[in-house]
């Protein structure tokens, strides 16, 4: 099962984030982040501050789960992904 965030309504807009502070090597940093999610989604605002991934989130189907997928790139070459359900009510 994947980890989830609060749950929200299809009318609101939010920041979510995601910490990959334990993923990253000392010195390694996030240099590029893609996130992506289902069509009923309207993901913007991505934002990287240090290794806080942050992005704007509205929309959604009432009653789904939808996932999101984050993928990281690091200074060191490595691709980390990272995929949260965002339930809509």
């Amino acid at each position: 099962m994947y980890p989830s965030w609060p749950p929200k309504l299809a009318t609101e807009k939010l920041d979510y984030a995601v910490d990959m502070s334990a993923r990253l090597a000392p010195g390694e940093n996030i240099s590029e982040v893609i996130w992506s999610a289902p069509a009923a989604l309207k993901v913007e605002q991505q934002t990287i501050s240090g290794p806080l991934l942050t992005a704007l989130i509205s929309g959604g189907s009432p009653g789904h789960h939808h996932p999101v997928t984050i993928t990281a790139r690091t200074t060191a070459g490595r691709i980390l992904a990272e995929r949260i359900l965002l339930p809509v009510r």
